[in-house]
Formats: C-alpha cells, sequence, structure tokens
C-alpha cells in the first residue's frame, strides 16, 4: 500500500475498531449491569417479602438496586427517578391548584379537568387509566 494512502486511511480504521471495541465493552456492561440488578431485586424484595415484583414495585425499586450495579447505571436511574419525581410534583401541585378550582367550573369542566390529570398521571406511571378496575368484582361477586 502506498504510505501515504495508509496514513490517510489509519486513523479512520482505528476509529473503527474504537468504535467496535466501544460498543462490545459497552454490551458487556449492560448485561452486567442488568444481571447484577436483577439479583439486587431479587435481595430487596425477599428482605420486603415482596415475592414477585409487578411492574409498579420493579420502577420504584430499580433505582435502588442499580446503586449495586454500576455507578454510571446508577446515576443514570437517579436522574430518571428524579425526572419522574419532578413530573409527579407538578401534576400534585395541578391536582391541588385544580381542587380549589373546580368550584368556579361547571361539572363538565370540573370532570374533564380530573380526566386529562387523570390520564397524564397513568402515563407517567406506566399504567393504564382503567387498570385499577381491571381485576373488578361484580356486586354478585363474579369477577369481571
Amino acid at each position: 500500500m502506498d504510505p501515504a494512502l495508509r496514513e490517510h486511511v489509519l486513523p479512520h480504521h482505528l476509529h473503527e475498531l474504537t468504535l467496535k471495541e466501544t460498543q462490545r465493552l459497552g454490551l458487556i456492561r449492560a448485561e452486567r449491569a442488568l444481571t447484577l440488578t436483577e439479583a439486587w431485586l431479587k435481595v430487596i424484595s425477599e428482605l420486603e417479602l415482596l415475592g414477585e415484583l409487578d411492574a409498579h414495585q420493579r420502577r420504584l425499586l430499580v433505582p435502588f438496586a442499580a446503586t449495586f450495579a454500576d455507578q454510571e447505571f446508577r446515576k443514570v436511574m437517579e436522574a430518571l427517578r428524579g425526572h419522574r419525581r419532578t413530573s409527579i410534583d407538578a401534576l400534585v401541585t395541578a391536582l391541588h391548584a385544580a381542587r380549589g378550582d373546580h368550584q368556579e367550573a361547571g361539572l363538565f369542566e370540573f370532570a374533564d379537568a380530573y380526566d386529562k390529570a387523570l390520564s397524564a398521571f397513568c402515563r407517567e406511571v406506566g399504567v393504564g387509566p382503567f387498570s385499577w378496575v381491571e381485576n373488578a368484582v361484580a356486586a354478585d361477586g363474579r369477577n369481571q
């Protein structure tokens, strides 16, 4: 190979190798973080006598388990938890304001405001707006 061409191509090949290695190491770290987080979630759930964790419990406990898994992963999970907390605080503030303001609104506006707040909250916490009635029991005792 022509030395001038080799000098031109060499940095690009080195960059490509660096990217491939960075990806490989990132995948190893991600798998390690997942494995360790799952192990710590199991420990926490057993200590708290929770048994199997549902999606909501996992969402609350993963930031704590991530602390033991990987420091960068911990920082990301703490930032995500902080973002969720900020969103929930804003929603609670809006609901408190709506509680006082609904006296000046009609019934439709009142119901519409709470419906929008419920929908926003459900999206934020990752549940369906009617998930609380999915396992409801009818008045005659039948599951619906």
